[in-house]
Formats: structure tokens, sequence, C-alpha cells
């Protein structure tokens, strides 16, 4: 992906958009005075410019623009529909199956090898990105990677049978928020905000 085109391209689509739309529609706050939205990702706190849409971290941080992208893909996809509550596998999303190996290679594949050998210390990495405990697996949390998009990370210990395994499971609404390339992208910067706070 060439990331500046990207940029340019999602700029372009969020300028297109109406604000008030895209806040009521991505449950995100629209500051119509400085003409900003406020979008909080993985625990971090943005500002999104409009109609320029340059994306900034609350703390003065520069965002990388991958992370810039998907944030202003999840601003401009994003469909309004709640949670569900439902899990679903990556395959499940429309063209998952097309991204399964880049999937499992940028987000479940290095999931597993850094907490596969303690699956506990997933779960106060993902409390400290807002996370909350679930009961799947040997450690399961799910985190709030945006508004309206819940990840679930999920671990299963190794034994002398069987190694580690994990996973990492959308809502069923995820599939009219985002593509399954940017679902791609968010696992993989998930999986990165674990370790980090791990």
């Amino acid at each position: 992906m060439n990331l500046e085109l990207a940029l340019a391209v999602a700029r372009e689509r969020l300028a297109a958009c109406d604000p008030l739309v895209i806040a009521a529609r991505a449950r995100v706050p629209y500051d119509e005075a400085r003409g900003t939205l406020v979008v909080d990702f993985l625990g971090m706190r943005h500002t999104v410019t409009f109609p320029a849409g340059e994306v900034s971290e609350a703390s003065g941080v520069t965002v990388p623009l991958l992370r810039e992208v998907l944030i202003l893909h999840y601003l401009t996809g994003a469909s309004g529909l709640p949670v569900q509550n439902r899990w679903i596998a990556f395959r499940e999303l429309p063209d998952g199956a097309i991204y399964v190996g880049p999937f499992q290679a940028r987000a479940v594949q290095p999931l597993v090898r850094y907490f596969g050998g303690a699956p506990e210390r997933l779960i106060p990495a993902a409390e400290a990105l807002g996370g909350t405990p679930v009961a799947m697996g040997d450690a399961g949390a799910v985190v709030p990677a945006f508004p309206l998009v819940p990840v679930a990370v999920v671990l299963w210990r190794g034994d002398e049978e069987f190694p580690a395994a994990g996973n990492i499971l959308f809502d069923g609404s995820a599939p009219t928020h985002m593509s399954a390339e940017d679902y791609v992208v968010l696992a993989s910067l998930v999986v990165g905000e674990l370790k980090k706070r791990a």
C-alpha cells in the first residue's frame, strides 16, 4: 500500500462528507466551532480536522501514517450500526479469505509468539488499553479499538502435544464499518499496542 496516496484519497473522501453525519455514524464528537472530530483509538485520543483530515494525537505525538489512514477509513466507513456482541472470525469478513495470509502473518502469529508462552500477560496489557477480560481460551480480552469496533484477542496455552495458539475476532457489525484490508492493519496495531503495554 502506498501510504501517501492512501492518505490523500482518505482525506478527499472525508472532505466530501458531512461532518455531522460522520460524527453520528462513527459515534464520535464533532466540535463545530473548531472544525474537529475527536476519535478514541486504542486508548489514545486523536483529533481530526475537518475538512483537511489532518490527524493528531492529543499528547502532541506525531501520528504514524498507517494509523492516520486507518482512523480516516473508520470515520468515512463507519455505518452507525451498533455493536452486536456476536464474534466472527476474520475469514467471515467480506474478502476476508483473500487476506487470511497477511492477517495471520501480521497479527495472529506475532500475538502467539509474544504472549503464547504466558497468556496471563495478555489481560493487564489489554486493560491498559481500556480492554476487559472475557471467558474465551486460556486468556481472552476485548479491546475497544474504535467506538464501534471492539476486537477480541484470545490465547490458548501450549502443552507437550499442541503448540500455543491464538485468534483475533471481530464483532458481527465489523463488515459494515471497514474493509478486510483495514482489519489486517487494525489487528496488527492492536497486537503492537498490547506488546508495548506488556
